[in-house]
């Protein structure tokens, strides 16, 4: 999953960790930001996966067909290897 995400989302800008292995998931603090203020904070339960820079998967159920995957990623990570 992490694999096809990272590859989906990303191209070829994200280094796969060769011998990493994908751990179970935990749950992480999502926060909303404007300018310098932190506007919300969510739970997220999601897999860390072995790239560089890190990415982490979150995948949410729903009700009706299909699931919806977010592909999260630190705003600073990004800027680092020009993925914005």
């Amino acid at each position: 999953m992490c694999l096809r995400a990272t590859q989906t989302f990303f191209g070829s800008n994200l280094m796969i960790l060769e011998n990493a292995e994908i751990k179970p998931s935990k749950f992480y603090a999502l926060y909303e930001r404007e300018e310098t203020e932190i506007d919300d904070c969510d739970m997220v339960q999601a897999i860390k996966c072995p790239t560089q820079p890190t990415v982490y998967i979150h995948v949410s159920k729903r009700e009706s067909d299909g699931n919806i995957l977010w592909v999260l990623v630190r705003i600073n990570d990004l800027r680092d290897v020009s993925l914005l």
